[in-house]
């Protein structure tokens, strides 16, 4: 639909928790995904690693959107 309006849901300080909680997904995300398969933990790591990242993405792309 054309001319629709898109009003924020959140505040700034749910926003800035919401950046901050998906900044702590992505950078888990990153070590389960480089630290896992050193220690010999590799078969679960990566499906571990790429839900932390999606998390992490999808949070911060929710801040930055207002929604």
């Amino acid at each position: 639909m054309s001319g629709e309006v898109c009003i924020a849901n959140i505040g700034t300080a749910q926003r800035n928790q919401r950046k901050r909680l998906g900044a702590a997904a992505l950078a888990a995300g990153a070590l389960v995904f480089v630290v896992a398969p050193m220690i010999g933990l590799a078969p679960w790591s990566h499906p571990v690693s790429a839900l932390l990242l999606y998390g992490g993405f999808t949070g911060i792309f929710q801040a930055r959107g207002h929604t």
